[in-house]
């Protein structure tokens, strides 16, 4: 009979990492002042996928969802499902395990272009009247 295979170790050095960069997008994300504005907008008028992007972010690392969709609704509704999407690869990386196998692969190819639908749908409606009202405010 096989003994079953001890469970892989966390490598400390990589959770090191990942938590530093957590830490300083999540800080810049909450302090980035003054904000930048957005050079899609400044140059051509329009609302890219985007803008209002970094006032989403700051208004939710004070816990104002509303603000956050106010200012970019999809990226509220992006961000947990792509937080969930990355939980996988993220812990491989992290125990030093092969990062995709072919069936992660094609999930994340499907989760790639439902992304790339979704951005260039939500820039053409929120530059559009009457879906208009999904620009920043």
């Amino acid at each position: 009979m096989n003994s079953p295979s001890p469970p892989p170790k966390l490598s400390i050095p990589r959770l090191l990492t990942a938590t530093a960069i957590l830490s300083a997008t999540v800080a810049a994300a909450a302090f980035l002042s003054p904000l930048p504005p957005c050079p899609i907008h400044a140059a051509t008028g329009l609302h890219c996928p985007g803008c209002g992007g970094t006032r989403a972010l700051r208004a939710l690392t004070q816990g104002n969802l509303l603000a956050a969709a106010r200012q970019n609704l999809l990226l509220v509704t992006l961000l947990p499902i792509l937080t969930a999407a990355l939980i996988r690869p993220s812990l491989h990386w992290l125990y030093g395990l092969p990062f995709l196998s072919p069936h992660s692969s094609r999930h994340l190819q499907f989760l790639t272009i439902a992304t790339l639908i979704a951005l260039i749908t939500f820039t053409i409606l929120r530059n559009l009247p009457p879906t208009n009202f999904l620009a920043p405010h």
